[in-house]
């Protein structure tokens, strides 16, 4: 319902740049999540946005406890850069594999990720 209120803002950061979306990508936990993206964008809302330290919204679905694949392949559909490095380089791929996440590692494959790309985790 707040998204929908034509006074919400969807490109305003905090003080560590983040954006509504980063936050929605790591924290929303039901289901019926692509509408709310898709809403997101309508309203402005920047798939590639990056944070103070280069983290994008897919970056921060890695780490969402219940939807990271659904929400990373939203994200992925509405043109979400798999190959964006934070400032140490690393990329969403980067931080599936340093949790584990086979699941996300098979969905960025499906998206054509670069795995040559070397970050923190794998100089």
């Amino acid at each position: 319902l707040i998204l929908e209120n034509p006074k919400s803002e969807v490109k305003v950061v905090d003080e560590e740049g983040n954006t509504p979306l980063h936050y929605f990508c790591k924290n929303y936990k039901t289901p019926k999540c692509e509408d709310l993206i898709e809403l997101f964008i309508k309203k402005g809302a920047d798939v590639n946005a990056t944070n103070n330290l280069g983290e994008s919204p897919l970056h921060f679905a890695v780490f969402n406890q219940s939807l990271k694949v659904l929400i990373a392949e939203c994200l992925l559909k509405a043109g979400a850069d798999p190959d964006i490095q934070n400032c140490e380089n690393d990329t969403p791929v980067h931080y599936c594999i340093d949790i584990g996440r086979t699941d996300l590692i098979k969905l960025f494959v499906s998206y054509n990720a670069n795995f040559d790309l070397t970050g923190y985790f794998f100089h």
